[in-house]
């Protein structure tokens, strides 16, 4: 094979090659993904390893987001960054995802099951009988509700979702 480049110039630095690591743009400011990056970098970086970063960034999303809080994002950073797969990371990010926006009391008020983007997967709202709060999937709880984006909405919560739990 020859090369058609001047043999100082590596292949690394050239942008278009397929050498290169992963291009990350600029995302929608106020878009699913913009707040991830700033308020959930963990989320953000599964969203990345999934691929479904541009789904999220996308104004036709219009759904609602379980991240992970500040908090915890420092707390594990360094469990997920290096050893994730990238069919576990689109696991996580379709297991917290929902089709429709919802505030925290629409969560409350409705039925106590609703279904994922992930086929297999749902997230399970336990209601506290005295107070508007409830349990996410048994054990977590929403830190930080409704922020909304624009295109969808945004909880954070004090962990990350298991695509794994079927059912609560």
């Amino acid at each position: 094979m020859v090369s058609m480049q001047p043999i100082t110039q590596s292949y690394l630095d050239e942008p278009s090659s397929c050498f290169a690591g992963p291009q990350v743009r600029p995302y929608n400011k106020g878009s699913v993904m913009d707040v991830l990056m700033r308020e959930s970098p963990l989320m953000a970086y599964v969203a990345q390893v999934a691929r479904l970063d541009h789904d999220l960034d996308d104004p036709g999303f219009k759904g609602t987001c379980f991240a992970p809080c500040k908090e915890y994002c420092t707390r594990y950073w360094n469990t997920f960054q290096g050893n994730l797969d990238h069919l576990i990371a689109r696991q996580i990010i379709l297991s917290s995802c929902l089709r429709v926006q919802m505030r925290e009391q629409d969560l409350y008020a409705e039925a106590t099951i609703f279904p994922s983007l992930h086929r297999y997967s749902n997230i399970f709202i336990r209601k506290n009988k005295t107070e508007c709060q409830g349990w996410i999937n048994g054990n977590l709880s929403i830190v930080k509700a409704d922020q909304q984006c624009t295109n969808g909405m945004i909880h954070f919560i004090n962990g990350m979702i298991d695509p794994e739990i079927r059912d609560a």
